[in-house]
């Protein structure tokens, strides 16, 4: 099931950022990028680490979502791993990604990110937890493919 249809292939802006949650009593971490000018999460990975190759897996995701087509700016948490995943995925020299790439805080810029990955979090923790990865990846595919038919709290994430 695709996520986003063609009518909203994202290209100005992205928001990267990773939130953690439980599978069984065990450690998972969703990564999601969500455009800001078509409100549609565009791409999402859980994976069991908090690594560099986590990172380059959504962004990896996410061009492929929008056909090919690159943002013109990229907003994430702090994390070390993203600047080196969207030199490597993305392709921009250090120049271009010192204007295109903004490091920002859950209270800053990343705030929209910050508010999807709260709001899967509310969802989630009605289940209590997963019981496997199977259940979560079903979820999640639901749950993101009617968060951008239908705006999931779209009037929370302007």
């Amino acid at each position: 099931m695709k996520i986003i249809d063609d009518k909203a292939i994202p290209t100005k802006t992205w928001h990267i950022d990773e939130t953690y949650f439980k599978i069984k009593g065990k450690g998972f971490w969703l990564w999601i990028v969500y455009c800001k000018e078509s409100k549609h999460v565009i791409a999402w990975h859980i994976s069991k680490t908090h690594l560099l190759k986590d990172a380059k897996a959504v962004l990896q995701k996410a061009i492929r979502q929008s056909q090919g087509i690159r943002p013109k700016k990229i907003i994430t948490g702090g994390l070390w791993q993203y600047p080196v995943a969207i030199k490597k995925v993305i392709g921009w020299n250090w120049r271009i990604q010192k204007e295109r790439h903004v490091v920002s805080s859950g209270i800053g810029l990343n705030a929209v990110i910050e508010r999807v990955n709260r709001e899967v979090k509310r969802r989630i923790k009605w289940f209590g937890s997963f019981q496997a990865l199977e259940g979560a990846n079903a979820f999640f595919n639901l749950f993101f493919y009617h968060f951008n038919q239908n705006g999931v709290n779209s009037l929370e994430l302007t």
